[in-house]
């Protein structure tokens, strides 16, 4: 015979068996207890708040730039921002962009920007109004909702204003 084969103890009423292991009473409340804790636990803690921290109240948005530096964008050009799924795009008065953003709280993060090369003459300055604007959005680090507008916020506290695209 292989191995040595142990006495079985014959099991009593307060006795159960869990796998191969035979528990007692004690034990068997006790395991119940707990379960019954951690599942309360996971409950409340799903149920607690409806606006978790990974929420993105920018996602599905779409904003045209109403000012910048307290100025408005040069007439007869349109800058926009529309979010989706961790992406930005939008148009930068002649070129298209994309990139990434992240939310964490009123921070975000804007990255991985790309820009099409399609050089524009008119109207004067737009180039370069593409370019800081463009730019801008890769230093902001906070947004903010102000009277149904987006702000986006650099660190020199400059901001972008942006309204709702309808």
């Amino acid at each position: 015979m292989i191995g040595s084969i142990k006495e079985l103890k014959p099991i009593t009423q307060r006795q159960y068996t869990m796998g191969s292991d035979v528990i007692g009473r004690k034990t068997l409340r006790k395991t119940a207890w707990i379960a019954c804790i951690v599942l309360l636990l996971l409950t409340l803690t799903s149920c607690g708040n409806s606006v978790s921290e990974d929420s993105d109240p920018l996602d599905g948005t779409s904003w045209e730039l109403f000012a910048y530096r307290k100025s408005k964008p040069i007439l007869g050009t349109i800058f926009t921002a529309a979010f989706e799924d961790g992406e930005i795009i939008g148009t930068g008065g002649c070129n298209f962009y994309r990139g990434t953003y992240r939310i964490n709280g009123v921070d975000i993060t804007i990255a991985d920007i790309q820009l099409t090369t399609k050089g524009c003459l008119e109207p004067e300055g737009v180039m370069e109004q593409e370019l800081f604007l463009v730019q801008f959005l890769g230093d902001a680090q906070t947004y903010s909702f102000e009277d149904e507008r987006l702000l986006m916020v650099r660190a020199d506290g400059e901001a972008l204003t942006f309204d709702p695209m309808e």
